[in-house]
């Protein structure tokens, strides 16, 4: 009889590939440079190599098509599309260009900092529980942020903000925290309807301020907080609900309309 001799099967491995889901476009037109983006979940890098140059990469999601080092820049959209995208901008050397952000719709994640920035921010952002955050920077142009609705935390921290600042979060349950900041020009802070918490620590506001926290039940905290003396004074607005605040070594004219201890 004969018997017949089975080889051993072996299963081989083959090499892991990870291909990223998203792509941003770099497109560069003379002195302005957008990075376009698809729908799906992108984030890319944006750090200042000079005053007007720039190295942008991709996370592990998203490849980047175009040129990832640009320079003679002036200007840079961040149009990332719908989804869930995130941005993180430095600039270890000062950036002179402006920078202006539009994530679209989705839970977005922006972060500008870390660096010097000669020229105004923007970040225009659409519906979505969206972050913000501008840490550890010098910001010497004017800085506007538009959240849109949704339930928004904006954080600005160990920063001087040198030229006027506006905030609007849009209706949602909203968390503005300012720590460790100067703020040489105004400031303007709407955070619209929705139950609202503004919180404000070791912080100086040099000329008129305006946080109109809109109607909800809205919470807002001062600690070691100075304004200036004197007119126009700076003021603290509630809307429709039961709004709090407390008033913790606050220096300066500082209003409360609408708020209770």
């Amino acid at each position: 009889m004969r018997y017949c001799q089975r080889g051993q099967l072996r299963v081989e491995l083959l090499e892991s590939r990870c291909n990223p889901a998203g792509t941003v476009s770099v497109v560069q037109t003379g002195s302005i440079v957008r990075l376009i983006g698809d729908a799906a979940n992108n984030g890319v890098v944006v750090t200042a190599t000079g005053a007007n140059s720039l190295t942008i990469t991709g996370d592990a999601t998203t490849s980047i098509a175009g040129s990832t080092s640009v320079s003679g820049v002036t200007r840079i959209y961040l149009d990332l599309g719908d989804g869930d995208d995130t941005a993180s901008v430095t600039a270890p050397i000062p950036f002179a260009g402006q920078v202006i952000a539009r994530p679209g719709k989705g839970n977005d994640a922006i972060s500008i900092g870390n660096g010097q920035y000669d020229n105004s921010i923007v970040v225009l952002d659409d519906p979505g529980d969206d972050q913000v955050a501008l840490t550890n920077g010098i910001y010497n142009g004017q800085v506007i942020l538009r959240t849109g609705g949704g339930n928004d935390t904006v954080v600005a921290s160990l920063s001087p903000f040198n030229r006027d600042f506006q905030l609007s979060t849009g209706r949602g349950d909203d968390l503005v925290q300012i720590t460790q900041c100067t703020f040489a020009d105004r400031v303007v802070l709407h955070t619209d309807d929705g139950n609202d918490r503004l919180d404000v620590a070791n912080t100086s506001f040099a000329v008129f301020s305006l946080f109109d926290l809109g109607s909800g039940h809205d919470k807002a905290n001062f600690n070691t907080v100075s304004f200036p003396f004197g007119k126009p004074v700076s003021v603290l607005i509630g809307g429709l609900g039961v709004d709090r605040v407390t008033l913790t070594a606050v220096t300066g004219t500082l209003i409360t309309n609408g708020f209770f201890p």
